[in-house]
């Protein structure tokens, strides 16, 4: 109960065994993520050869003219083309001025603020838990004034002194927090603005691909209306059958070459859709919640029946994200820090034990080790201990290792007993009863 839901989920899908799922959908992100690129480069493919088939088809139409009209046509499309040419490749120079050392530099930028707001949440957290901790130790000092445990009083002066120093750890963490969240704000819109600027970057190396396919085709265009020229300027001499016929082949091959670019397009396409499904059936809400929601019934009946056992009556209930409602006998609504600390260890143990159980009918089989360490030392009472001892009774396939100091409490309670004592800094057996 330590843990906040997100762990709570992290523990019940190790139990679960269905961490491979989230390792699928990191893979296949990936996947999906080079199939885009793919998808862009045949979209790209695809506008390049649409333009040299419309050139192409031009072409056939020209050659079929033969006039001094479509040559003069021709050096005035050639001379835009070379016009566009010459603007397209300065605008590449000053799109590419730089623009790989920039995007390694920004992408740089990006990977280390985006490591800086990972540690200022990871400080958020833990400075919130050392509040709760600080407000919980101020509460046990202004409400009680002997020790629970051993039962002395607790000296006046020294709860005076300690108040004050919880509430300045208070003060100061409080401090820190707010420090630590405006920290948090600023990274954050820093990464926002340098994703903005490596956002910029990509849309000028996309640009620059782009440019480069239309240089390629405009280039191609050109050696196009330069060789009709040619065989406008030598028609006397040509066969104008056979360059007609080598235009329409270069048409049919154009052709051809787009529609195998675009059942490409197709199959990547219904790729991608196909990934696309997976991919939201695999994330956290898709499949490992339906999963999980299979066994949280178990769980949460589980959990309520060792708390039964355990003579603590309260309604425990974990939702799928793993946070918990707890109602008492008469449903009032409590958390799991309105309970003593007795009654915090009876919740802990019936989860504890709930684990055990789902972990062995998921995986057919018992975990046949179970060691609790001064368990019987902490706050249970009388009953508790007594509690606890019946279900660890129940326990027949299990080897069990109670390590405790109270030793007249749990004496004739298991079949074994080794007792140590501590001897110059050793700790030496000084009886094994079998």
């Amino acid at each position: 109960m330590q843990l906040n839901s997100a762990h709570r989920r992290e523990v019940i899908e190790d139990v679960l065994d269905i961490q491979v799922f989230g390792v699928m959908n990191n893979l296949l992100k990936a996947d999906i993520s080079k199939i885009k690129e793919e998808l862009r480069d045949v979209d790209s493919s695809i506008s390049i050869k649409t333009n040299s088939i419309n050139m192409q088809k031009k072409h056939i139409r020209e050659i079929q003219v033969l006039t001094e009209s479509h040559i003069h046509k021709k050096r005035n499309e050639i001379e835009s083309i070379n016009l566009k040419i010459s603007n397209l490749e300065k605008e590449n120079i000053t799109l590419t001025k730089g623009l790989d050392s920039d995007i390694k530099d920004i992408s740089r930028q990006l990977s280390l603020e985006g490591e800086k707001n990972d540690e200022l949440r990871k400080y958020d957290v833990g400075i919130q838990s050392g509040i709760k901790r600080v407000v919980k130790e101020s509460k046990f000092y202004e409400e009680n004034d002997d020790c629970p445990i051993c039962k002395q009083d607790i000296d006046n002066a020294f709860k005076q002194s300690q108040l004050q120093l919880t509430r300045e750890k208070e003060k100061n963490l409080k401090e820190g927090l707010t420090e630590c969240k405006i920290a948090l704000m600023d990274s954050n819109d820093k990464y926002i603005i340098i994703e903005s600027k490596l956002k910029e970057l990509h849309d000028k190396h996309a640009k620059v691909t782009l440019n480069n396919g239309v240089l390629d085709s405009y280039r191609t265009s050109k050696e196009n209306l330069l060789s009709s020229i040619f065989e406008l300027q030598n028609a006397e001499t040509l066969d104008n059958d056979v360059s007609l016929a080598s235009a329409n082949g270069e048409l049919n091959r154009l052709t051809k070459s787009l529609q195998a670019c675009m059942t490409d397009r197709v199959e990547l396409g219904e790729k991608n859709n196909y990934n696309s499904v997976i991919y939201e059936i695999l994330k956290d809400t898709g499949i490992k919640t339906q999963i999980i929601r299979q066994y949280l019934p178990m769980i949460n009946q589980l959990i309520n029946q060792y708390l039964q056992i355990m003579d603590f009556y309260i309604s425990f209930y974990l939702d799928d994200s793993f946070s918990e409602t707890i109602k008492s006998r008469h449903r009032d609504i409590f958390s799991y820090d309105s309970f003593s600390e007795g009654e915090k260890m009876k919740i802990d143990l019936a989860i504890l034990f709930t684990w055990r159980e789902v972990a062995r009918v998921k995986n057919s089989m018992s975990t046949n080790l179970l060691i609790l360490d001064e368990t019987f030392d902490s706050s249970l009472d009388p009953d508790g201990i007594e509690n606890l001892i019946k279900i660890l009774i129940t326990m027949s396939d299990c080897n069990l290792f109670v390590i405790s100091h109270k030793g007249e409490i749990l004496e004739n309670k298991f079949r074994h007993k080794m007792e140590f004592q501590k001897h110059r800094n050793f700790s030496k057996i000084l009886d094994i009863s079998l």
